[in-house]
């Protein structure tokens, strides 16, 4: 997929998306193997539903997800932070 430069701040404006939770399907859809109908039957709905919006939003919902780091790497980063600390002072 060619990386287009979208800026994000559109994404939950009225003209561009104006139903928030199709957003949401949308970033559900990334975690989906894309060879099974969990992923290509929703999508399919998506894209009946935006119509020629589907793969400009799909594109500023990846490049958004790309910038928000995951809650589970946050966890471990703070994680290994306090067992330094701990090990450092002969915890």
């Amino acid at each position: 997929m060619v990386k287009q430069n979208i800026d994000t701040s559109d994404l939950f404006t009225p003209s561009f998306c104006p139903q928030p939770y199709l957003v949401h399907a949308i970033c559900e859809l990334r975690g989906q193997d894309k060879r099974q109908p969990a992923y290509w039957q929703p999508q399919a709905k998506l894209q009946h539903t935006l119509g020629k919006r589907y793969h400009r939003i799909e594109t500023a919902v990846i490049e958004a997800m790309s910038d928000v780091p995951r809650a589970s790497s946050l966890v471990e980063t703070n994680k290994n932070k306090s067992v330094s600390k701990q090990a450092g002072t002969g915890w």
